[in-house]
């Protein structure tokens, strides 16, 4: 996982963020609304809400779905 601050590249999946919203301070955390770049077309379509959440050298991330895992490389 990349965070730029324009693009969110994960694992064959690139998106923009459109809305984020500090959740809290401690853990820092941040809901980011995203719209999911669809293919080489240029076209994007709304992503689900996710909250990104960072505990010590973790980035959790949370959506509607599922949640990952991501260790800081070192």
């Amino acid at each position: 996982m990349e965070i730029e601050p324009h693009l969110l590249i994960g694992y064959e999946q690139v998106s923009k963020p459109t809305q984020i919203s500090l959740v809290s301070r401690e853990p820092l955390a941040w809901r980011i609304e995203s719209v999911l770049d669809v293919g080489p077309s240029g076209a994007y379509e709304e992503d689900d809400p996710r909250i990104f959440v960072i505990v010590a050298s973790k980035l959790v991330v949370l959506s509607e779905q599922d949640v990952s895992v991501y260790i800081r490389c070192e």
